[in-house]
């Protein structure tokens, strides 16, 4: 889903609350960009949504939220497009089911293109 980026010296700019994207060829939306994020963050229903199933064994590994500690399951996504922008093998975390999170836009996509914040908007290139 493009979210109607507008052309700002060369880059593509973003509001930064949230972001349609596409993972794996299918369309899910993230809240916000989180550059203080290592990893991209899928909700438990929003990895669901985009056919990202790991196994209950899978969650295994501690993720620090603002609502305390919990398991999530490391994963990779093929593919994560916003816009005309695609960044292929990206490292995430799929959260538990029940755990009422935002999807966040990470470092792991994040630090593969250049970007920067100004006026409020998050300016993207490849």
């Amino acid at each position: 889903l493009p979210p109607n980026p507008s052309a700002f010296d060369g880059m593509s700019a973003y509001s930064p609350k949230e972001l349609g994207c596409v993972v794996d060829r299918q369309s899910t939306t993230f809240r916000l960009f989180a550059p203080r994020a290592t990893l991209v963050t899928l909700s438990y229903d929003d990895a669901r949504r985009v056919g990202v199933r790991p196994s209950p064994a899978d969650f295994r590994s501690d993720i620090h939220t603002a609502n305390g500690v919990t398991k999530g399951a490391r994963v990779v996504l093929p593919e994560v497009r916003l816009g005309t922008l695609n960044v292929r093998n990206v490292d995430a975390i799929v959260l538990g089911e029940g755990i009422k999170v935002n999807s966040l836009l990470g470092m792991s996509f994040l630090s593969k293109l250049k970007f920067e914040i100004a006026d409020g908007n998050l300016l993207l290139r490849q």
